[in-house]
């Protein structure tokens, strides 16, 4: 049935129809305000349904044909898919300004103290990127309290309770701006890779592809 959609849809335009694009909460706040309004503008015949979730769900959803294409954050391990890698986010850390947990200028993970990490709970990418990405290997340093969404992360920091790691692409966010929270950038490249994914041997995928150009081209970017 889907192979007759996409044969049916072969004389369209590029990006109009309906297209059900996957996002995972750690992108999606960061990610697609500053670029929706510009996509909506250059391709007026789209009609774009959003599903926000986590990673092992919103990849469940497209390969039981749920969802046309899901945008991520790598490594992630998947079969039966064809990946285009858009950019790399490096992480920064964040910490409440003027905190006394740590020294921003002068970042060094074995001068912090025990419980000093903050990170999302288990499931979320963002934890298992920053762990891996940070090379945070002390768990003693990793609070046993774990925040549920990036939100609450957010909140934890501005509270001071703790410090954190998130991705460069959160800088000048909505999620930031009310809040005390500073990004400060780590001496060694950090980074998580975005991605499209969609299933393998799909006609879109040129399509597809374009949507990644258009994404990678609009999105916003750390000022020099």
């Amino acid at each position: 049935m889907e192979q007759l959609t996409d044969l049916a849809a072969d004389n369209r335009q590029p990006l109009t129809g309906d297209l059900r694009l996957g996002v995972i909460p750690t992108i999606a706040p960061f990610l697609l305000p500053p670029v929706l309004p510009k996509l909506r503008r250059a391709y007026k015949d789209l009609n774009l349904y959003l599903i926000e979730d986590q990673t092992s769900r919103v990849f469940e959803r497209l390969m039981d044909g749920e969802l046309d294409v899901v945008l991520l954050a790598l490594p992630w391990d998947m079969r039966g898919v064809e990946t285009l890698v858009l950019f790399e986010d490096e992480f920064c850390l964040a910490c409440r300004k003027g905190t006394t947990r740590v020294d921003p200028q002068s970042y060094r993970f074995d001068r912090l103290a025990a419980d000093s990490i903050l990170l999302l709970e288990d499931g979320h990418c963002l934890r298992d990127h920053a762990l891996a990405a940070c090379k945070i290997r002390n768990t003693q340093k990793v609070q046993p309290f774990a925040a549920s969404s990036i939100l609450t992360l957010i909140e934890m920091v501005d509270a001071d309770l703790g410090i954190t790691f998130l991705p460069e692409m959160a800088a000048g966010s909505a999620l930031l701006r009310n809040t005390q929270v500073r990004l400060h950038p780590l001496g060694e490249k950090s980074v998580r890779k975005i991605g499209l994914v969609w299933r393998k041997g799909s006609n879109r995928a040129e399509e597809f592809a374009l949507l990644g150009e258009f994404i990678n081209s609009n999105r916003p970017r750390a000022k020099p």
